[in-house]
C-alpha cells in the first residue's frame, strides 16, 4: 500500500491457484487442514476482514482500490468508504443486466459470519437476492485507504464450508446462499475497471 503521492490506484489481482484467505484474527488450527491438504489448497494469511474466503482462480473477480485522501474515492467515514466502491461495483454490474441490492447497513457479527465472509453482509457489499456476490474489507492508513472487492460469479463461495473444521460445516453451509450471475469473470473485470475509470496497475 502506497505512503505518499496523490495518484489513485487500480490493483487488478489474479489469483493463479484456489486458496482459503483467513480472516485478520483467524489461526490455522480453525480450518481443516488435514482436507486443505488433500485437495492442494493454500491457506493464507490476510490483513483485513472478519472471515475466511475461498478463492477458486476461475470464478472470482478481485480488484483493490486504492484511494489517497485527496481522492473523491475516499472518505474519512469508514462506512462511506465501503459505499463509495460498492455502488461503483454496482454500476458495472448493472451495465451487464444483473440487478443488485447495496447493503448500507454495518455487520451483523453473527457466529458464521465470524467464521466464513461469505456468510454475513455489510457496509458497500452487493446481493442478489439473499446471495452476497461481492465482498469488501478496508485497510486505511494516514496515506489514504485499500478497498478489497471480491465478486464471485457463481456459488464457489460456499465452498469455504468444505475447509472449516467439521462442527462449523452445517452453520457455514447454511448461512451462505448461492447465485450464479451468468456472466465471465473477463467481463466482469471489464466493466469494473472501465467504471472505476482508472488505469489498472499493481500486483496481478
Amino acid at each position: 500500500m502506497p505512503t505518499e503521492g496523490d495518484t489513485t490506484e487500480v490493483w487488478v489481482m489474479r489469483p493463479t491457484t484456489a486458496a482459503v484467505a483467513m480472516g485478520s484474527s483467524q489461526q490455522p488450527e480453525q480450518f481443516d487442514l488435514q482436507r486443505l491438504n488433500a485437495d492442494k489448497i493454500e491457506l493464507a494469511p490476510r490483513r483485513s476482514g472478519g472471515g475466511a474466503v475461498f478463492i477458486d482462480p476461475t470464478t472470482t473477480v478481485w480488484i483493490d482500490v486504492l484511494a489517497p485522501r485527496s481522492s473523491p474515492l475516499w472518505s474519512p467515514q469508514l462506512s462511506e468508504n465501503f459505499l463509495i466502491v460498492g455502488r461503483l461495483w454496482r454500476r458495472a454490474l448493472t451495465t451487464l443486466g444483473i440487478d443488485t441490492e447495496l447493503c448500507d447497513t454495518s455487520p451483523v457479527r453473527t457466529a458464521a459470519a465470524t467464521m466464513a465472509c461469505w456468510a454475513g453482509s455489510g457496509w458497500g457489499e452487493l446481493l442478489v437476492g439473499p446471495a452476497k456476490t461481492v465482498g469488501l474489507s478496508q485497510r486505511r492508513t494516514r496515506w489514504g485507504s485499500r478497498v478489497q472487492s471480491m465478486a464471485v460469479v457463481d456459488g464457489s463461495s460456499a465452498r469455504i464450508s468444505d475447509y472449516v473444521l467439521a462442527e462449523q460445516r452445517s452453520l457455514v453451509t447454511a448461512a451462505i446462499p448461492t447465485h450464479d450471475l451468468g456472466i465471465t469473470t473477463s467481463a466482469l473485470e471489464a466493466a469494473v475497471v472501465d467504471v472505476l475509470g482508472v488505469k489498472s496497475g499493481g500486483p496481478r
